[in-house]
């Protein structure tokens, strides 16, 4: 029954951080950039990042549970890689400095070169991670879901870079960062009800 009941705190700590961090853009996002997830170094990025490297702790540790395999090292190196690259804007570095080599093909903004610059490995780390994502057996489903969700936010941010001249654009940037926020949540539950000893939770 403990077992149990801290399987739950852990997944509803996270759920309730996530309305946190939400509910302070919505309050004070307007006034203050440290807390509008559409900005970067604030705290909606360092809680992101927090996350995924939590999201990585949880794969080595189930790993180290289980079986190591190579595309669980390379999830595992992608989810820290993603961690660092929230907090230290690794990607949209990447995009101002190689936006030449799109901006001709497809009309964005150099923030948003990353989308069309990374689109190959996304894909091909999307191949790679099904691996470790089937080895979850019944708990799959959950960082599908995850996945799915994430691809949503990937989705509004290809519609942002062609139409960045939107009234709208805020409110998309907001469902945005909502989806990215929302679908590691998914990864991490997925992952934590996979380890061994963990009880369900219903």
């Amino acid at each position: 029954m403990q077992a149990k009941t801290d399987d739950k705190k852990l997944i509803y700590s996270f759920i309730i951080l996530d309305i946190i961090i939400i509910l302070l853009h919505l309050i004070f996002a307007r006034n203050y950039t440290f807390f509008n997830l559409g900005k970067e170094n604030n705290l909606p990025t360092y809680y992101m990042g927090m996350k995924l490297i939590f999201t990585a702790g949880l794969i080595f540790y189930y790993c180290q549970k289980t079986k190591w395999y190579l595309s669980s090292i390379y999830v595992l190196v992608m989810f820290i890689y993603a961690g660092f690259d929230e907090v230290l804007e690794l990607h949209e570095k990447a995009a101002q400095k190689y936006h030449y080599l799109v901006e001709d093909i497809f009309y964005s903004q150099d923030r948003f070169s990353w989308l069309f610059l990374f689109a190959p490995i996304l894909f091909v780390s999307l191949i790679i991670a099904i691996k470790f994502i089937n080895r979850l057996k019944e708990n799959k489903k959950w960082f599908y879901i995850g996945i799915l969700i994430l691809s949503l936010a990937i989705g509004l941010e290809v519609v942002e870079s062609i139409h960045y001249n939107s009234p709208y654009i805020y409110i998309s940037i907001f469902f945005e960062e909502l989806f990215e926020i929302t679908s590691i949540t998914f990864f991490i539950y997925a992952i934590y009800k996979s380890l061994p000893n963990t009880k369900n939770i219903k």
